[in-house]
């Protein structure tokens, strides 16, 4: 590609001086018409030569490169959901705990994939502080809201 840049530059250059020293008139018209020719002809040679074996090469890079790009960013668009996911589940669970009057010293919410392919929750392990009726009301809330049955709610209450 540089050979052929530099080849167009000297024609160019060539041309321009056999213009510039031609008299006026029907030759120099000639010489100008010619050297547009000369110029295209130049300019349209790299197309002649170019090599489909390498170009199809680089075709199927870019096409793999971009595959690859787009499993990534998939990836990376499941992992975002599911952190965000995590986090409304978290926010709804220090809510419900705060109306109760029940204070969270720790809470790990296991997360699953549904059959849909979308994040479910699955089970519960809280440690709180407070009444026991506002744990049994929590647990409940869980279970109807979120889904997440008894038997996958393990409580630690301190009174």
């Amino acid at each position: 590609m540089r050979e052929a840049l530099r080849s167009l530059i000297a024609l160019s250059f060539f041309c321009g001086l056999c213009l510039h020293f031609c008299p006026e008139g029907s030759a120099k018209r000639v010489l100008a018409l010619l050297s547009a020719a000369i110029l295209t002809a130049a300019f349209l040679s790299p197309l002649r030569e170019t090599d489909y074996g390498t170009l199809a090469l680089t075709e199927a890079r870019f096409t793999g490169a971009e595959a690859e790009l787009t499993q990534r960013s998939a990836e990376r668009g499941d992992r975002l959901r599911l952190l965000l996911f995590e986090e409304n589940c978290a926010r709804f669970l220090r809510a419900n705990a705060e109306a109760l009057q029940l204070t969270l010293i720790q809470a790990r919410l296991e997360i699953v994939t549904g059959e849909d392919g979308l994040p479910v929750p699955y089970a519960v392990e809280i440690r709180a502080e407070g009444s026991e009726e506002s744990a049994e009301a929590l647990s409940r809330i869980l279970r109807d809201e979120l889904n997440i049955p008894l038997e996958r709610q393990a409580w630690t209450l301190n009174e």
